[in-house]
This record gives structure tokens, sequence and C-alpha cells, in this order.
């Protein structure tokens, strides 16, 4: 749980989904795909990296010769440099491994009974996920998922605008054990809605949004691979 959530605060930023056509089972999404980096992108991501990085230890090198007696100085360009470096290489990691899930699996699609969806509403939806090059499940796995309403609201404090993030609604975690030897994760399930609860709602520093994740754990893919859908929750107009 605590995964699933911190995930998708990274991604409640998304702007909802939107159909991409209508097919016989229902209405078609697919998840945003992040741009392929590919050789030329890693080559030259290691090696900003690495210039970057000897740079620093030269210039740290350089300062302690020169101010080694003092040891508060010493301290303050470790702890400066560890800043710098350490967000560098953590973005480069999250690059990889983004990279490395789409390299082994095709985007995710979710098929929904009807959409956008409604408060109060029942739906069903059908989550497939095919692997590369006609690649097989070799080792069991499963698949979860959790729907989730999240108010996302920006606001200024001096000159600074920070993002607070609360959790409004969250369902149960729902688990579907899938077999080896297929290739394609597919997972139906049904759900609700809540009728209490608020619809979607965009404004320019304030927004609701309804977020359904699902987390595909299997052997043959890296571990907390997850897609994830904002999706459009229309209120109910009684006439």
């Amino acid at each position: 749980m605590n995964e699933l959530q911190s995930y998708q605060k990274h991604q409640y930023g998304d702007d909802p989904a939107l159909c991409l056509q209508t097919t016989s089972e229902g209405f078609l999404l697919k998840e945003k795909v992040p741009p392929k980096i590919g050789f030329l992108g890693y080559f030259f991501m290691v090696t900003f990296f690495f210039t970057f990085a000897f740079s620093f230890i030269g210039i740290f090198l350089s300062l302690f010769e020169v101010f080694k007696q003092s040891q508060i100085f010493f301290l303050c360009v470790v702890v400066i440099t560890a800043i710098i470096i350490f967000p560098v290489i953590y973005y480069i990691l999250l690059a990889i491994f983004n990279s490395t899930i789409y390299l082994k699996l095709l985007p995710s699609q979710l098929i929904l009974s009807q959409y956008p969806l409604k408060l109060r509403g029942a739906d069903t939806f059908t989550f497939r996920r095919e692997l590369k090059d006609n690649k097989i499940i070799s080792k069991p796995g499963k698949l979860s998922f959790i729907l989730s309403c999240v108010e996302r609201v920006q606001y200024t404090r001096g000159t600074d605008t920070e993002t607070q993030i609360n959790t409004i609604y969250e369902s149960q975690v729902m688990e579907k054990f899938i077999s080896e030897g297929i290739n394609i994760m597919e997972m139906k399930q049904s759900f609700k809605i809540p009728s209490h609860l608020p619809p979607s709602f965009e404004g320019k520093k304030n927004q609701i949004r309804w977020v359904l994740s699902i987390h595909q754990d299997f052997p043959e893919i890296p571990k907390n691979t997850y897609s994830h859908f904002t999706l459009i929750v229309d209120p109910v107009i009684r006439l």
C-alpha cells in the first residue's frame, strides 16, 4: 500500500485520460508512455553524470587541500556535494527503470463499459498488458488494483508554490492471480463509485481526480511496475 500510494503521488499531475476509441468491448484508454531514451540518450546521460561527478570531486579535493585545517568547511563541502550529486543519480536511475519496463512490455490498455464514469454508478473494467516480442510469462504472478479519489491543491506561501495531496477515498485492494504460459496479463473487475464522493474537478490551483492504479507483480518484469489512469467521473444530474 505505501509503495502504491507513493507511486500515485508522482502521477497526480497527469491530465485525465481521453478515450482513444470505442471498441466492441467498450471504451478503450491507453496509459501515457514516457519518451524513449535510446542508446544516444543513455550515452549522453552517463557521460554528463560522470563529467559532473568528477568535476565536483576535483573541486572538492582542491578545496580540501586549501582548507583541510577547517573541519566545518570540510563538512559543508561534503554536504553540498551530496545534495547536488544524489538528485542527479536518482533521476538517472529512474529514467533507466522506466525504460526497462517499456523494453519488456507494451503500453497498458484499459477498457471501460462506459466513459466518462458517473458517481453512484457500477462499472466494469478490463485491464490488459502484453509482453513484447511474443514472450511468455514463465512464472505465475498477480495483478492488483486500487481506485482512489484525490484532491490536489496548490497554494502560495511567500514566494514559494507548494502542492498538497489529500486522499479523499481509497477502495480496497483487489487482486487476481495469473498463471504462467500466457503472453497477455489480463484482469476483469467490477467496481462501484460511492455517491457521497465528489466528481472530477479541474481548476487552476485545485483538482479532484479519480485514479485507477494497477500493480503488475511478475518475475519477468521490474519490481514496482504500475499502470496508472486518471479517470473522469461526472456527477449525477437529476432532472
